[in-house]
């Protein structure tokens, strides 16, 4: 990236997922409550930050309070804003190389970006860290 750029688009424009399923590595199903989408969790909510979470725990993640980076895991952050009684959620994963990865809301490009702190302005504060040890993402 470079200089004064906080991230930079890795794909066009895609319908086919959300920002959640994307944070679990899948990009052709939208994880949510409606037609047309995909949720097979009945006893999770798609609509709180810690169903979002318990989704992710049913795919081998674990809570942590530790963002940093850390060689061999893969993390997804959570971000939730309030506004009244409205909740959004949005989710960002960091791949091998540290970068965070995002889905720009259900019908965005994804981006690549440094930290987290630049989604908050749009996505609230981040109120969920989430941990997998990954095997396949051999430490040197």
């Amino acid at each position: 990236m470079q200089e004064g750029v906080s991230f930079e688009f890795t794909s066009p424009v895609d319908y086919n997922y959300n920002c959640l399923s994307w944070a679990l590595g899948c990009n052709t199903k939208i994880f949510e409550k409606s037609k047309g989408a995909t949720w097979e969790w009945p006893d999770i909510a798609d609509d709180t930050a810690d169903g979002w979470a318990r989704l992710c725990e049913v795919h081998g993640y674990s809570r942590t309070d530790n963002v940093d980076f850390t060689p061999g895991v893969e993390k997804i952050a959570i971000f939730e804003r309030r506004d009244g009684d409205d909740i959004w959620l949005h989710a960002a994963r960091q791949d091998k190389s540290g970068k965070w990865k995002s889905k720009l809301g259900d019908m965005g490009p994804d981006i690549d970006h440094v930290g987290l702190s630049r989604l908050e302005h749009a996505y609230g504060e981040v109120v969920v860290i989430l941990r997998r040890e990954r095997s396949d993402w051999k430490v040197i």
